[in-house]
């Protein structure tokens, strides 16, 4: 999925177990990510921007950076990795 563009996909409860979403959405934001499953997924450089991850499981995600979860949506539901809270 690497430079995917995405625009209004709803990818809500999608397992995309090692899949590499680096710079997908680099034009695109707002794609809703609810509930969806991301183990081993790569995240370096992929645009969160107002990405709805409420209740998503990213606690294996590769290369998430807390400026991406700055710029997405998140929950008490949402799982992150070590180190990032």
């Amino acid at each position: 999925m690497r430079g995917a563009r995405l625009p209004r996909a709803n990818l809500t409860g999608a397992n995309l177990k090692g899949a590499d979403l680096s710079t997908v959405n680099k034009e695109h934001h707002g794609t809703p990510l609810v509930g969806v499953i991301l183990d081993g997924a790569n995240l370096e450089g992929a645009n969160l921007a107002d990405a709805d991850l409420t209740g998503a499981d990213l606690s294996h995600v590769k290369n998430l950076t807390r400026k991406q979860l700055d710029s997405a949506r998140t929950d008490a539901e949402t799982r992150l990795p070590a180190g990032l809270s």
